[in-house]
């Protein structure tokens, strides 16, 4: 019994996480209460609050989830034997694809919720080194600006009238992306434009 019982408290957790993830996607984290995920994945909510604080405990542990998976992929693509721009365009598409997932509340509610970032900040920063070794971004540019104009465009993206610019969350994530990418690479010959759609 004690193994069966053993066996189900990761299913549960499992199920509250899926679960979450899913209503959060839709609707971000502030519209969905506990009891939605609770209903939702079948739990009681003594057995949510036997594994999570509370709603934002949650939300940042899945928040862990999703950027481990884009890390995994982030490296993934890294590894590829192909040219950097190569890398570059499909880290693009990458970002396009996972940014596509969120709602808009989801983005806006994860700004507030002062999620731990440092793991992200030493791997890109090993990556910003690591590539300008190989030539791939250029030498004269520090890492510590390269990461701070990255955090910058991040806080960028919640401004209101710039979102407003855009059809779309989508189209904004894909402008931003394409500037930082092709904005610290090596210039292209003139006679090749980097698209932006």
């Amino acid at each position: 019994m004690t193994e069966t019982r053993q066996a189900q408290k990761p299913l549960k957790q499992t199920r509250i996480m899926d679960t979450a993830s899913e209503l959060f996607m839709r609707h971000g984290i502030r519209r969905v209460t506990v009891e939605e995920i609770c209903r939702k994945a079948e739990v009681s909510k003594m057995t949510f609050y036997k594994y999570f604080a509370n709603k934002t405990d949650l939300a940042r542990r899945l928040w862990q989830v999703w950027l481990d998976e884009d890390l995994r992929e982030f490296e993934a693509i890294n590894r590829l034997d192909i040219p950097f721009t190569e890398k570059l365009t499909r880290k693009l598409e990458h970002n396009i694809a996972l940014q596509s997932r969120f709602s808009e509340d989801l983005v806006m509610d994860l700004h507030e919720l002062e999620v731990d970032q440092n793991e992200f900040g030493r791997r890109f920063m090993a990556y910003i080194l690591e590539c300008q070794v190989k030539g791939d971004i250029r030498a004269e540019i520090r890492p510590e600006f390269i990461l701070a104009v990255m955090e910058k465009m991040e806080e960028l993206s919640r401004d209101e009238a710039l979102r407003r610019a855009y059809p779309d969350i989508e189209s904004m994530t894909r402008e931003f992306w394409n500037f930082f990418y092709f904005g610290v690479v090596p210039r292209p010959d003139v006679g090749e434009p980097c698209e932006s759609d």
